[in-house]
């Protein structure tokens, strides 16, 4: 992923960019998919909402076990937008390795989709919330 500036990374850069240049674009993804200023705010706001629906409050740890992509970019800006930390984990981890991570964190549940969820539910993991259900059937 490209960003037109590390500022660009932060919540306040994100609304203030939505403020002062909706359209400009704020990331390019490896896949060609872009997102402006606003993009990146709706999907923040998408993501945040769906958090809150599914229990997450501020403080709480939520795991995201998902390829690099807008997906994965979406569910940690919501992440932050409810104020709960983010427990990245490596997309490459998996059994006892994957069980031993989950264990230490201790989410209250994992962002997942496809492959990931299965590895997840092998391992008597948290609850998962399916990027499907965060950003509304999309």
């Amino acid at each position: 992923m490209e960003v037109s500036s590390e500022e660009d990374l932060t919540l306040t850069s994100l609304y203030a960019g939505s403020d002062k240049r909706p359209n400009a674009i704020m990331a390019v993804f490896g896949d060609g998919s872009r997102w402006t200023y606003r993009d990146g705010l709706r999907v923040a706001r998408r993501a945040g909402d769906a958090l809150v629906a599914s229990g997450v409050g501020e403080g709480d740890h939520i795991g995201v076990l998902l390829p690099e992509g807008p997906a994965a970019v979406g569910a940690r800006l919501g992440i932050c937008m409810v104020g709960a930390a983010l427990v990245s984990l490596d997309a490459g981890t998996a059994g006892r390795a994957l069980a031993r991570a989950l264990q230490l964190a201790h989410p209250a549940l994992v962002i997942s989709t496809g492959t990931f969820i299965e590895r997840i539910r092998a391992v008597d993991g948290p609850p998962i919330l399916d990027v499907v259900e965060l950003f509304g059937g999309r």
